[in-house]
């Protein structure tokens, strides 16, 4: 009933203010106006919907990368760092902040445990005294090796009853989906 005198009492606003439309084109106006706000705040749920899935996926992520990660006698954040560091070879400090998105002074830490565990070798450019160079041991590389190996068990386990078509749409919309996120880092 209220939403009767609510569209009445709008009616009768847009009247006193010139408005010179029949009472049916107003109300049609306003439906369809609804209607597109309502569309508008279902496609805006879904967009919130995936991130908060995504959030969930990557909680449970870090927790499992966690704990096999731990099995080796590293964070996860070593992992990664250790896990960039063997992928490019060798690679200074400065490349790392940048790739990882990690800070300057998190990517220091893990540079210096990773050099105190034998997991990489640090050295000092030749052109710029200033800049450290880092590169994987063979021990380093071999603890890379066993950690992705379990992790690559565990994605292929949980991922083992995707099809060929559901790999390659997951990874498209994945992937659009970084760029979104990360256009404007």
């Amino acid at each position: 009933m209220w939403v009767s005198d609510a569209m009445d009492s709008y009616y009768i606003a847009l009247v006193s203010l010139g408005f010179n439309h029949s009472k049916e084109r107003i109300y049609k106006k306003m439906v369809d106006t609804e209607t597109l706000l309502v569309g508008l705040l279902m496609k805006n749920e879904k967009k919130i919907k995936i991130v908060r899935k995504l959030l969930q996926i990557g909680a449970y992520l870090q927790k499992t990368g966690a704990r096999v990660t731990k099995e080796y006698g590293l964070t996860q954040q070593q992992f990664v760092v250790l896990n960039e560091i063997v992928e490019k070879r060798t690679v200074n400090q400065k490349q790392l902040v940048g790739e990882l998105l990690f800070e300057k002074s998190n990517v220091s830490k893990i540079v210096k445990k990773l050099n105190d565990l034998g997991f990489i070798d640090i050295t000092l450019s030749k052109g710029d005294a200033r800049v450290t160079i880092l590169s994987v041991t063979n021990k380093g590389e071999d603890i890379r090796k066993k950690c992705l190996d379990r992790l690559n068990e565990l994605s292929i386990e949980w991922l083992d009853s995707l099809g060929e078509n559901d790999i390659e749409n997951a990874l498209s919309s994945l992937s659009i989906i970084r760029q979104l996120i990360f256009k404007n880092q």
